[in-house]
């Protein structure tokens, strides 16, 4: 795992931790994953499935936990006051209803436009701010009203990477 993203979930609780597990095994899910060689599979297209769908995540037998994955769109649930830049693409996605969730973006901007973005549109929108920048990586540690939520900013071998991770509804 990549420290910046260690990082982020050292501050973001059981919840982020729970999510990123979770999100993490769906992709592997989705990937296969077989008796191939991995010269083989690695030399395959890999196929990203675009949608939406719900999943059911092992929690007590009396409460199991409902989640939405989505790839390639918003899910349903992503809180309207943490606007994502208007270039950023939604990659990867998983909310749980009413508790929180977890979204990465891709973006052609630069590392410090999308960071500028994200601190002017959620001081627009009443979060308060705690930032942190090092030479990987750009944070925002944000609170409103009960809420949380982080923003993870870093230079990715596509473009600008992000990951937004919220809590509270």
């Amino acid at each position: 795992m990549a420290p910046h993203f260690a990082r982020l979930l050292d501050r973001t609780g059981r919840t982020a931790l729970a999510i990123a597990c979770a999100l993490a095994a769906s992709f592997v899910l989705a990937c296969g994953g077989g008796d191939e060689p991995a010269d083989e599979a690695a030399s395959e297209p890999v196929v990203e499935q675009q949608g939406t769908r719900e999943v059911t995540l092992p929690g007590t037998e009396d409460d199991p936990v409902k989640a939405v994955l989505a790839a390639g769109e918003l899910p349903e649930g992503y809180p309207a006051d943490i606007p994502p830049p208007p270039d950023a693409e939604p990659k990867n996605a998983m909310v749980i209803p009413n508790q929180g969730g977890l979204v990465t973006f891709l973006s052609e901007s630069s590392r410090a436009d999308v960071f500028a973005h994200f601190k002017k549109e959620l001081a627009g929108q009443g979060w308060n701010l705690e930032t942190e920048e090092d030479s990987l990586r750009s944070m925002i540690r944000a609170t409103k009203s009960g809420r949380k939520a982080n923003v993870t900013v870093a230079k990715g071998a596509n473009g600008t990477e992000i990951a937004v991770t919220f809590e509270g509804s």
